[in-house]
């Protein structure tokens, strides 16, 4: 997702995000996004309808009225409703994906990816969640990926900040602080 297209889901995000705390409805208009953008996923002819800027707005939201209204809350359809008439339509997944980031972040949740050049044991991924747990003091969910192309070592994203700790990136490390070293050639001096 490029950066404005964040920061509009963002911004659509925490208005829902806002209005569903008030109401005490924070799990189920996630669950109620989830089920629209799943829908729109499996479905391609009602992804080419959001993409086509040709449909008027009003028949955009008759349609996903008739396809959720008994499915989904009213604050959830009216929100859905305003997506549509803002022209926002094709972004209910980055809205939906912000939106699941802040309710973690307030329920001091943090998600932390995790490429490993080998399955990590239950064991040990129990013990790097709860390692990570307490350096941030958080709630910790791990997505672990693995990726043999790291040769060993793993790396880590938290939120915008990587912690790489792979072979690969060791060795890359290497070969560069070899290619600019300076080495004097040796002529079977001593050096005292």
């Amino acid at each position: 997702m490029n950066r404005s297209n964040l920061i509009l889901a963002r911004r659509y995000a925490r208005a829902l995000f806002l209005s569903s705390q008030e109401k005490d409805m924070l799990d189920t208009v996630e669950k109620d996004l989830r089920l629209v953008v799943e829908t729109i996923g499996e479905n391609p002819e009602l992804q080419s309808m959001i993409g086509f800027h040709a449909i008027l707005q009003g028949a955009k939201k008759d349609i996903f009225e008739k396809l959720f209204a008994d499915k989904i809350t009213g604050l959830t359809m009216n929100f859905i409703k305003l997506v549509i008439d803002k022209h926002r339509e094709q972004h209910l997944e980055d809205i939906l994906a912000e939106f699941g980031n802040i309710i973690d972040e307030a329920r001091g949740i943090v998600e932390v990816d995790i490429r490993s050049a080998f399955q990590l044991p239950p064991e040990q991924e129990e013990m790097v969640r709860q390692r990570l747990s307490e350096e941030l003091n958080k709630d910790v969910r791990l997505n672990i990926e693995v990726d043999p192309d790291l040769l060993g070592g793993i790396i880590m994203k938290i939120g915008d900040k990587l912690f790489d700790a792979s072979a690969k990136y060791q060795l890359r490390a290497l070969e560069r602080s070899l290619k600019t070293a300076h080495f004097e050639e040796d002529r079977g001096e001593q050096v005292i």
